[in-house]
């Protein structure tokens, strides 16, 4: 009855956004133009991919934290915490260093002689770059609820998350078709995703108020089992995603646009197994 109730839970909070986004996809492509909403779904799969580089932290504090609960042990729950909280402080500067540096490559080689002024391709970027704290911390504050098995408030966060996905964007294009002042708000949404994750987190672990620094068993245990995900979370996305870039290079926006809008509508259908999975 449990991994039922969490099942629906799951079903709902994923599914819910999704309907969401088929009312709103029509609107945005009327207003941006294809070649715009082409580079949109690109924007948006590489924010999604970002947000599996956490090199498996997300996954490792779920697991570590809900054995140590299931010990009562909530000091060392808070612990684990604060070491993945510093682990993806660091790596969140370094991936914020390198796609900060590597925009300029990435502009040039993949999106130049499109229908978009490069200024706005590179802006759309550079703005990336603030995204990845934003959803490694988030993922961290997640991983405690889930461990807490509160996939009841998840999802209730996870739903404003992704459905502001849809609707931020589509707001935006009633009154400019630029894509970096979209993509601004949607990032702008993530963050009020993160404070609302960190309050609910902080009021249902109060013990993670106490700062602590890194310590090294967790850290040992967080890396080991995170590294064999991260394997995982690098090769998967590039294998989903990596089409939709290489074929920039070679095709019109617009192109992009009718390839991407139908895999994505499809690969929806996978939220239910990953109801379960969760």
């Amino acid at each position: 009855m449990f991994l039922t109730k969490n099942f629906l839970y799951n079903l709902i909070g994923q599914g819910l956004p999704q309907l969401v986004g088929l009312l709103c996809i029509p609107l945005l492509i009327n207003n941006l133009g294809i070649p715009r909403f082409g580079f949109l779904t690109l924007l948006w799969a590489f924010l999604g991919y970002l947000a599996f580089l956490d090199l498996g932290l997300g996954r490792a504090i779920i697991k570590m934290i809900s054995e140590h609960l299931f010990t009562n042990d909530k000091q060392k729950g808070a612990r684990v915490f604060w070491t993945t909280a510093w682990l993806l402080f660091g790596f969140s500067v370094i991936g914020m260093t390198l796609l900060s540096v590597a925009t300029p490559f990435i502009v040039s080689y993949f999106f130049s002689g499109l229908e978009l002024s490069p200024h706005e391709i590179k802006k759309s970027f550079y703005l990336v770059c603030f995204g990845i704290p934003i959803l490694t911390f988030t993922a961290a504050f997640r991983g405690v609820l889930e461990a807490q098995q509160r996939f009841f408030v998840v999802n209730i966060l996870n739903s404003f998350t992704s459905a502001v996905n849809f609707i931020a964007p589509l707001v935006i294009s009633f009154f400019t078709v630029d894509i970096s002042v979209a993509f601004a708000t949607l990032l702008l949404a993530r963050f009020v995703s993160l404070i609302g994750h960190g309050w609910v987190t902080i009021k249902k672990f109060p013990e993670i108020k106490i700062i602590s620094l890194p310590n090294h068993e967790d850290l040992n245990c967080l890396i080991k089992f995170g590294g064999w995900i991260t394997v995982t979370n690098l090769v998967g996305p590039i294998m989903v995603y990596f089409d939709r870039f290489f074929l920039s290079a070679f095709v019109p926006l617009s192109q992009i646009a009718y390839y991407t809008t139908p895999y994505d509508v499809s690969s929806r259908l996978l939220i239910i197994p990953s109801s379960v999975a969760r």
